[in-house]
């Protein structure tokens, strides 16, 4: 078992591409900003959805649902499923914020970095043809700068249709190391589960490579 194991992940790895990661981030960061408040803010969501529905060639399962944020916030999250085969299993989520606080700011690594993290991923599990036994949620979240709005509406949104999730990973800001940090990536240990936290550690060790750090929040 373990050695299939080992295989999936690999094939999953291997059909990640460097080149699609950039040309995604440097897409996104062209726009003038992504605030949630602005017009570009939900061209930047549309630009998201539209790029997730362009793979529904090679998966015709995969849905795209744009969630509101709410009061005056124009931008909607944008969430993206691939159906396990088990819908009661409980999901996966992988997600990270897309939005930026202010005009003008590219946003690259907060969280444009993150952001791209998602898409690659949702773009090598289809490439690499993986199914699941779990639904695989890929989340934009909205508004996160405004204090974590399209996220909350989110959770509303999977509670009031009963989606079950039996796992979360976010992404921000991973796209630069300071002069201070002395791993290579950082793994955040308060309000996380530890037992998931040093699982994902021991597959960077054994697939990315490089040394693992801890944070908190």
């Amino acid at each position: 078992f373990r050695l299939k194991l080992s295989r999936s992940i690999a094939s999953l790895v291997e059909a990640g591409s460097e080149k699609a990661f950039w040309n995604f981030l440097a897409t996104l960061t062209a726009f003038p900003d992504r605030s949630a408040t602005t017009e570009n803010g939900v061209k930047a969501a549309k630009y998201l959805g539209d790029y997730a529905l362009s793979l529904r060639r090679y998966r015709s399962d995969l849905k795209v649902t744009y969630v509101p944020s709410g009061w005056f916030y124009k931008q909607p999250s944008v969430l993206v499923t691939l159906p396990g085969s088990d819908r009661n299993a409980g999901g996966v989520v992988i997600g990270g914020h897309f939005d930026t606080f202010s005009g003008g700011k590219p946003g690259a690594d907060d969280d444009g970095s993150g952001s791209a993290v998602v898409m690659e991923s949702l773009r090598a599990v289809i490439a690499s043809g993986a199914r699941f036994r779990r639904d695989l949620h890929f989340i934009w979240y909205a508004a996160e700068e405004r204090g974590l709005v399209g996220s909350k509406n989110v959770v509303s949104y999977f509670s009031d249709q009963k989606i079950p999730v039996r796992a979360a990973m976010q992404f921000d800001m991973v796209g630069w190391n300071s002069s201070k940090d002395k791993d290579d990536i950082y793994l955040i240990q308060d309000y996380t589960n530890a037992e998931l936290t040093g699982t994902v550690a021991q597959l960077i060790s054994q697939y990315v490579g490089g040394s693992v750090g801890y944070t908190r929040c």
